[in-house]
């Protein structure tokens, strides 16, 4: 009996801990609407000098406060892959902290997909289990579909995105330009001029073919150059680096805007 009465003691003290929570919920719901209403009569005030800066503030604060909730929802991917050549795990957060972990089999192309990560500001998950006793193509391919996929589907709608990105990056001797357009429109030109056949594990000729079949899973319109270099490490590391800048530019939510940066109202169709 005495164990039923302290249960039941203790139940009534977590309900009325509940209770409790939920008036100081409101009461500080009803703080804010009534600050809020304040804020806002303030703004509208004809004779206030300061309605226009603060309702300045007040509509970006808006803007912000609504691009951030569309930013939680819809910015991460998950991708998985298999056919009888490949088995991929791919994920992705658009608005990571460049954190990577990043597993193809091939060296070099775990290396270039991590300065995409870091200087993309992008959380990136790959796992891939390959063909690699035939050779690196299907591997490199198979996961630069899956990485254009997951960006096109955190993308979602890709309203309120800047859409465009520029970078130029060095590396040593090398310099690199990237230019991205999210136009939904896939559409690559990659000019580098490689001296050697591999870079470790990685044929150089299929680190053009990872950024051409990244843009057409991406829906993306990419223009890859290196503009001068001697070392092929330089020249690809060089290329990613940018790519992972220009990505970051492009896929950052513009305050100013709240639909789609496209005159025809759609990036998807």
């Amino acid at each position: 009996m005495a164990l039923f009465v302290t249960l039941m003691a203790l139940f009534v003290t977590l309900v009325a801990d509940f209770v409790t929570l939920v008036a100081d919920f409101v009461r500080i719901m009803a703080d804010f609407v009534g600050i809020m209403a304040v804020f806002v009569g303030f703004c509208r005030c004809r004779f206030n000098p300061f309605a226009p800066i603060l309702r300045f503030f007040y509509r970006h604060l808006c803007v912000i406060l609504w691009l951030g909730m569309e930013t939680m929802t819809e910015r991460k991917a998950e991708i998985k892959r298999s056919t009888k050549e490949t088995q991929i795990e791919l994920s992705l957060n658009l608005d990571g902290s460049g954190q990577a972990n990043i597993h193809t089999g091939i060296g070099f192309y775990d290396h270039l997909l991590h300065h995409l990560a870091v200087h993309g500001m992008i959380d990136l998950q790959v796992k891939a289990i390959g063909d690699l006793h035939i050779d690196a193509h299907h591997s490199i391919e198979d996961i630069a579909i899956c990485l254009g996929r997951a960006i096109d589907a955190a993308l979602a709608s890709r309203q309120g995105i800047q859409r465009m990105g520029t970078a130029y990056v060095p590396m040593d001797e090398a310099l690199a330009r990237v230019i991205i357009d999210l136009s939904g429109r896939p559409y690559a030109i990659v000019n580098v001029g490689f001296a050697t056949a591999v870079i470790g594990q990685m044929p150089t000729d299929l680190v053009i073919h990872a950024l051409e079949t990244l843009a057409a899973h991406a829906k993306m319109n990419l223009h890859a150059a290196v503009l001068y270099g001697r070392n092929d490490h330089h020249k690809a590391e060089a290329l990613f680096k940018a790519l992972g800048r220009a990505l970051s530019q492009a896929v950052a939510i513009d305050p100013h805007r709240q639909g789609i940066p496209s005159a025809k109202g759609t990036l998807t169709e």
